[in-house]
């Protein structure tokens, strides 16, 4: 089987999101990734189908690099959101992203952080995903931060720098 298949890009969904239905009910939800389409709408052409397959890939990625210090499902306090914010904004200086705005949110265990940021095409928003290596990283851990850089650069690569 092809991996650009609508078949095998729906197995790749349940997989990556745990269930046939999870997959189902992503598939159906219209992606800013996608200029607002929705995956099943974008695998009718090959550039749609690598499109939605790099964006389960991301989302893949995302948990596993999550995974790997996991929270332990407690909630995030206020301090904890504060410290988040303040990472997120270190982060992104640090990388020289300019003209963004963004969100930081708690979300099952993990940090939500979405990016929206200028282009030279317009405005371009990210989702990134984030464990308890984003406080790591606003404490101070210099590994912590590394590895969100690298894990989150790629994905922001079209921001605009300064």
């Amino acid at each position: 089987m092809h991996k650009h298949e609508p078949a095998y890009l729906m197995d790749l969904a349940s997989r990556v999101l745990g269930s046939q239905a999870k997959a189902a009910e992503w598939l159906r939800q219209p992606r800013v990734q996608l200029g607002g389409r929705t995956p099943l709408a974008a695998l009718a052409t090959p550039e749609g189908a690598r499109r939605v397959e790099e964006l389960l890939r991301q989302i893949d990625d995302d948990a596993r690099l999550g995974s790997k210090a996991g929270q332990g499902g407690a909630e995030a306090s206020e301090a904890d959101l504060a410290q988040a914010r303040l990472a997120v904004h270190a982060l992104l200086e640090e990388m020289a992203v300019r003209a963004h705005l963004y969100a930081v949110e708690p979300k099952e265990g993990r940090w939500a952080v979405i990016v929206e940021c200028a282009t030279a095409s317009g405005w371009q928003r990210t989702e990134l995903g984030a464990g308890p290596e984003l406080l790591a990283a606003g404490g101070g851990d210099a590994a912590a931060r590394a590895a969100l850089i690298a894990h989150w650069r790629p994905r922001l690569l079209a921001c605009k720098k300064g």
